[in-house]
């Protein structure tokens, strides 16, 4: 029988069977507890979860909201990771196939996503991304052949636009056969049965502390036991914790006897591991007695020695008690997390209850970076024995450099004003790339403080900062350079010595990233906002109260395209901390995000009477600090994964020497987003932008003639780049899905006005739109044609004018007429209670789907709900047959006694 389409593990050995043994129970691994005991020969197998019920659930949910990402189950072509992996045409037949499905195709327009700016990008981004792995001890740490056989499977996926540059967030048919698949690796090797990626061993490890955190709230005892020896790691580990608030307890063997008397809220919030542990039994077979669950951590050194200490393929049984495991990346370029639930995977996976729109991810960050997922894939394909190899000559990462070390922004470098030729840039990266002793190493060398510094200073020309002291630093997203801005405010408190109670921001209607660091680091946030920007009154109201320490702003917002007014919102927060200075107190920072704001800043320079949305300019010669971060990749155009964060005032020393969380970009990174900007130059980007600002203009203008109403359009700025739309019951934007665009839905608009409509869609839009379609026609304006005469249909249906007499907005006999309940679904997550855990739960399942899609080599049953509906009817039948009998037996007992 053939396998449905996936990543076979052929030649690993027999299948284990579903009545295959358990893992061994806990007490086996005391005498030894060592990785060698966990060691099983041949290939692992994806084990069956725990219940077919949750499992038809699970199923029944992902069909319902995703069923496009699981469409890929009808391929054809099979790809085999076996010892000596795959060829070059069985990756291309794939390829070709997946690329080629229903579902995989661009939308014309579609929110965010695709952000370069320029269709050379591409090309030069690929070559130097090739230029760096023919160059790397990763290569030539393969055999010839091997070498040969990588170089060509690698091409074919980074030469190609629609694989290298990826953004998993918007789940597809291309991200669920590639990442579902590639997750069922880490989880053939470790038996459990879900998966998920983050983007370092740091991320992975944090989300699942924070997972057990939440899964634990309420308990007085708020520690992380940490059993036996963590090695390099434990500093790594003590940082994790530390950032959300837990302690970090170290515990030697044999000290678990002690927690046995306390009572069930005075145990530790996790207990964990590391995998190399000798008191690794111990631990799980503790673990396993109290339901607890055990976390296991495998350090990159721990998981090379599996490859290079055995010549075959082999898999771990881990012990019953271990509930997750959290995996560092080094050999692999992500971290990974695995899981014996979903549970906890769901509990890291923050719902937007506050922010208005859907978003979410399955890590820290927001946009991912699929680029590294699509490394660990091609690698993965390399075959075990090419693993090994990669495993033993390809260097470890010094995590001892894994700190922050923020660079002092020195007098800015020439510009670049005028767009240098392509021969030219590819000609100035390479060298610049071949001039590195190491490119994909961690540490900071002088070398790669001068790559992080021009890069900074690029940014500068638009971002402002030039006459002020200041420092930067880069990271992999914009989420990650907003949670980069509240552990530097916080780690300044606690220097300080801040005392009082928990610490609050105050905000407007701040990006859901905001509400998710609020959970995680513990803050209280305040929300001042009036139509969506921050109140100027209220911030008067509230900025006095000694625990306030920072202020959120934004130069752009995702939801609604409004701006905050910075310049006022300063002046307040500059009196306060005036007032502050003169009592040796601690200074509000106003931190500025202005991630998706490249626009903004280019049409609100401060000159020819524009205002100026350049918080760095504005705050010179202020006391206040502030800190201002910038996305390269949406609107400079790079590759993913590359963000900026510049503070003043030392800010941000205040993270130097703490352990970062979440992958930040390499030099070789840093010389391709370089390279694109030195292509474009500052007047070339002032140009694409001016158009870009004009399309939207018109775009709006067109919008608004055609009787549909721009959300909060009174605190929109010109450059803005995010329309966000009335939709009356939401009935608008599924008929534009149809028509080939993709719009993302807006939810309690106007929370304080509940009458009022609270349902829209929203576009944040980029150069990409601009490109032609549909007879040469700029994608934006074939939207906006359509737009149109779709709105008119809608409001003419008969369904719409008795919705609008006799229906409330908003209900949900409202959005049924209009056949759309998502919005209505999407409104539970406002309250507490049982329809935010059920709306929770559904949204979860739309962005899990992928992780959960491949399908080959593993016991999870493949049609839950046919079984399970199948059992039931079985169930149904044969109470059926003994109801019938029963009743026969009864009569002819009463016939009986009659005679």
């Amino acid at each position: 029988m053939p396998l449905p389409f996936g990543l076979s593990f052929s030649g690993w050995g027999a299948i284990l069977t579903q009545s295959a043994r358990l893992p061994p129970s806990s007490g086996a691994l005391r005498a030894t507890g060592t990785m060698h005991a966990l060691v099983r020969p041949g290939r692992g197998s994806v084990p069956a979860t725990s219940s077919l019920f949750g499992d038809a659930l699970k199923a029944l949910c992902e069909r319902a909201v995703n069923p496009e990402v699981l469409t890929h189950a009808e391929m054809r072509s099979l790809l085999h990771f076996s010892e000596r992996g795959c060829s070059y045409q069985e990756v291309k037949a794939f390829i070709d196939e997946l690329l080629g499905m229903d579902g995989a195709e661009e939308p014309v327009v579609q929110s965010g996503n695709i952000y370069g700016v320029s269709d050379t990008f591409h090309q030069i981004n690929g070559d130097l991304l090739m230029h760096e792995i023919r160059t790397s001890d990763t290569l030539r740490s393969l055999s010839e052949a091997d070498q040969k056989r990588a170089l060509a499977i690698l091409e074919l996926v980074f030469c190609n636009t629609k694989l290298r540059n990826r953004n998993p967030l918007h789940p597809s048919v291309v991200d669920a056969a590639i990442i579902g698949n590639l997750l069922n690796f880490p989880k053939h090797i470790f038996g459990l049965p879900f998966a998920s990626f983050a983007s370092d061993g740091n991320e992975a490890l944090s989300l699942l502390l924070y997972s057990y955190r939440q899964e634990r709230r309420g308990r007085a005892d708020q520690t992380v036991l940490l059993v036996g020896d963590a090695g390099e790691s434990l500093p790594d580990i003590r940082h994790c914790a530390k950032r959300l608030g837990l302690e970090l307890a170290e515990m030697e063997e044999g000290g678990l006897a002690m927690l046995e008397k306390k009572p069930r809220d005075r145990r530790p919030v996790a207990v964990m591991a590391c995998l190399g542990s000798a008191s690794l039994g111990e631990a799980a077979a503790w673990a396993e007695r109290h339901a607890a669950g055990l976390h296991v951590h495998v350090t990159d050194a721990q998981l090379r020695r599996i490859f290079t200490e055995n010549a075959s393929p082999v898999h771990l049984e881990l012990p019953r008690g271990v509930r997750s495991v959290s995996i560092e990346e080094g050999l692999l370029n992500c971290g990974y997390t695995l899981y014996r639930d979903t549970t906890l995977r769901d509990l890291h996976m923050d719902v937007p209850c506050e922010w208005q729109t859907v978003y979410m991810s399955p890590n820290e960050g927001g946009s991912c970076n699929g680029r590294p997922l699509m490394l660990d894939f091609c690698t993965f394909l390399l075959g075990w024995a090419a693993v090994a190899n990669i495993a033993r000559g390809a260097p470890m990462p010094d995590r001892s450099q894994y700190d922050w070390q923020p660079i002092r922004l020195a007098a800015p470098a020439v510009s670049v004003d005028k767009g240098i030729p392509v021969e030219e840039v590819l000609q100035w990266a390479k060298a610049k790339m071949e001039a590195q002793v190491d490119l994909s190493g961690p540490g900071i060398s002088d070398s790669r403080q001068e790559l992080e510094g021009e890069f900074i200073s690029f940014q500068q020309e638009f971002i402002g900062g030039r006459g002020v002291e200041a420092e930067g630093m880069t990271t992999g997203g914009g989420t990650r350079s907003i949670n980069c801005a509240f552990e530097a405010v916080m780690a300044r408190d606690e220097a300080c010595s801040r005392p009082g109670p928990r610490l609050r921001v105050l905000t407007g209607n701040p990006h859901l990233a905001v509400e998710r660091a609020a959970r995680r680091f513990g803050f209280e946030l305040i929300r001042l906002d009036v139509d969506g920007a921050i109140c100027v009154d209220k911030l008067r109201d509230h900025i006095s109260d000694p625990c306030v320490t920072a202020v959120y702003t934004q130069s752009l917002s995702y939801t609604d395209g409004i701006s905050d007014p910075l310049a006022e919102i300063l002046a307040v927060v500059e009196s306060e901390n005036k007032g502050r200075a003169a009592k040796e107190g601690v200074p509000v920072v106003v931190i500025n995000d202005s991630c998706l704001a490249f626009s903004v800043l280019i049409h609100n320079d401060g000159e020819g009477g524009s205002r100026s949305m350049r918080l760095l300019d504005l705050a010179e010669g202020c006391i206040t600090p502030v800190i201002v971060t910038q996305d390269a990749h949406k609107h400079l155009g790079t590759d993913k994964g590359l963000s900026t964060i510049v503070g003043t005032h030392g800010i941000l020393s205040s993270l130097r020497g703490g352990r970062r969380v979440g992958a930040r970009p390499g030099a070789a990174d840093l010389v391709r987003g370089l390279a694109d900007m030195k292509l474009m130059g500052k007047q070339g980007y002032v140009k694409l932008y001016r158009e870009l600002g004009k399309s939207i203009a018109d775009a709006v203008s067109t919008i608004e003639a055609g009787g549909m109403k721009v959300l909060h359009a009174h605190n929109r700025m010109p450059g803005s780049t995010v329309i966000a739309v009335d939709d009356p019951s939401g009935a608008v934007a599924p008929r534009m899905k149809k028509k080939g665009y993709s719009t993302a839905p807006i939810y309690l608009a106007r929370p304080g006005d509940p009458t009022a409509c609270q349902t829209g869609w929203q576009l944040s839009l980029l150069p990409h739109h601009l490109r032609p379609v549909k007879g040469g026609k700029s994608a934006l304006a074939a939207f906006t044609e359509d737009l149109v005469p779709t709105h008119q249909a809608v409001q003419g249906t008969t369904a719409a004018k008795l919705s609008r007499r006799f229906l409330r907005e908003n209900s949900l006999l409202a959005f049924l007429a209009a056949g759309n309940p998502d919005p209505f679904l999407f409104q539970l997550l406002r309250t507490e209670g049982f329809g935010r855990k059920l709306a929770g739960q559904i949204i979860r399942r739309y962005v899990t789907a992928q992780l959960d899609s491949g399908t080959v080599c593993t016991l999870k049953r493949p049609d839950p709900v046919w079984q399970l509906a199948c059992r039931g009817s079985l169930c149904w039948l044969l109470l059926s047959l003994v109801t019938v009998l029963s009743r026969r037996l009864a009569a002819l007992r009463r016939a009986l006694r009659s005679r």
